[in-house]
C-alpha cells in the first residue's frame, strides 16, 4: 500500500469515512484486492466514522456537504456529482494529494 500512496500525506487532515462505505468495503474485501487495501488504509488512518444513507456514494457526498469537507475518491461518478455540487475533490497523484 505504501508504495502506491503515502498515508502520512493525510496525517495533517481530519478524515471521515461513512458506515455505508465501510459496509461496502467489507462486503467487497472477500473478492477484491482494492477493497482489502482500502480497509487496511482505514485501519491505518483511524478516521472518524460518520453516518450517511445508503448507497455508499451518496453517503460520501452527504457527509462532505454536512461537514464542508473535500471528497477523496477515484470513482468518476462521485467526482462528477461532487463537482456538480460545488464540493472540492482530491485525488492521490504521485503519492501526494492533488486537487482536481
Amino acid at each position: 500500500m505504501e508504495r502506491l500512496l503515502d498515508p502520512s500525506v493525510l496525517a495533517e487532515h481530519t478524515i471521515f469515512v461513512t458506515y455505508p462505505v465501510l459496509d461496502e468495503l467489507q462486503t467487497l474485501s472477500s473478492r477484491k484486492r482494492k477493497a482489502r487495501v482500502a480497509l487496511k488504509l482505514v485501519r491505518v488512518l483511524a478516521p472518524f466514522v460518520a453516518g450517511g444513507t445508503k448507497p455508499a456514494d451518496r453517503s460520501v457526498l452527504e457527509v462532505a456537504e454536512r461537514y464542508k469537507c473535500a471528497v477523496l475518491t477515484g470513482d468518476s461518478e462521485v467526482i462528477a456529482e461532487a463537482r456538480r455540487r460545488g464540493l472540492a475533490v482530491l485525488l492521490f497523484h504521485d503519492r501526494e494529494l492533488a486537487p482536481l
